[in-house]
C-alpha cells in the first residue's frame, strides 16, 4: 500500500504551551496532506477535588480545550476530542494517556479507515519541518513494515526532576528500539537453522 495522507494523534493532559508549540511545528512541515487529532482528557473526578493541583491541571485543560476550538474553526484539518469538560472526563479505570491514544486512534478509523497512516506523537516534542514527510517516505519505501519510530526530542524543561524523568525515558525507548532489533535479528537466525532449505 501507498499512503498519500496521515493523521497525527496527540493526547493532552495540561499542555496548553506545549499543545501551542507542537501546533507551530505541524503547521510548517514540508508535508502538508494530514490530520490532526489532539484529545484533551483528564478524569471527570478532578472538577470537584479536593486536591489543588488535579483542580489547577483541570482548569489548564478547560483553558487549552477554548484556544484549540479557536483553532478548529479557522483550521480544518485541526479536530479536538473533548475528554475533559464537565461529564466527558473518563470515569473509573479508564483513562489515562493510553486510553486518550486509543480513543483518538478510533476516531481517525471512523474517519479515515484502517488503512490510515497514524503518527503518534505526544504534547510536549518538538519536531522538524520534514518530520511528517520523512515518516511517510520510509513508510512508502518499506510497504512490509507495519511501524516506525523516528527520533523526536523533549525540550527540556529547566526543572531537574522533570528533565531526569524525561531523559530517563527517552534512554527507556532508545534501549527498548535495540532491543527489538536485537529480538527480530534473532528471531530471523532461529528461522534459518529451523529451516535451512527455504529461500
Amino acid at each position: 500500500m501507498r499512503y498519500r495522507h496521515l493523521s497525527v494523534a496527540i493526547p493532552a493532559l495540561a499542555e496548553y504551551e506545549n499543545v501551542l508549540l507542537l501546533l507551530q511545528s505541524l503547521k510548517y512541515q514540508s508535508f502538508s496532506d494530514f490530520d490532526i487529532y489532539i484529545c484533551v482528557n483528564n478524569p471527570e473526578g478532578w472538577l470537584r477535588s479536593v486536591d489543588k493541583r488535579e483542580r489547577t491541571l483541570y482548569y489548564e485543560n478547560l483553558l487549552l480545550l477554548y484556544a484549540l476550538r479557536k483553532f478548529e474553526s479557522s483550521w480544518p484539518q485541526l479536530h479536538m476530542i473533548d475528554r475533559s469538560s464537565p461529564g466527558n472526563g473518563w470515569i473509573g479505570k479508564k483513562k489515562g494517556v493510553g486510553w486518550a491514544r486509543k480513543t483518538i486512534m478510533e476516531a481517525i478509523m471512523m474517519d479515515h479507515g484502517e488503512d490510515e497512516l497514524i503518527v503518534s506523537l505526544d504534547a510536549d516534542t518538538d519536531i522538524s519541518e520534514k518530520y511528517l514527510e520523512s515518516v511517510l517516505c520510509v513508510m512508502n519505501e518499506h510497504p512490509d513494515v507495519s511501524a516506525l519510530a523516528v527520533p523526536y526530542y523533549h525540550p527540556l524543561s529547566g526543572d531537574e526532576d522533570i528533565d531526569r524523568a524525561m531523559l530517563r525515558y527517552e534512554i527507556y525507548m532508545r534501549h527498548y528500539f535495540i532491543s527489538m532489533l536485537g529480538i527480530k535479528q534473532l528471531l530471523s537466525e532461529r528461522y534459518r537453522l529451523a529451516f535451512p532449505y527455504t529461500t
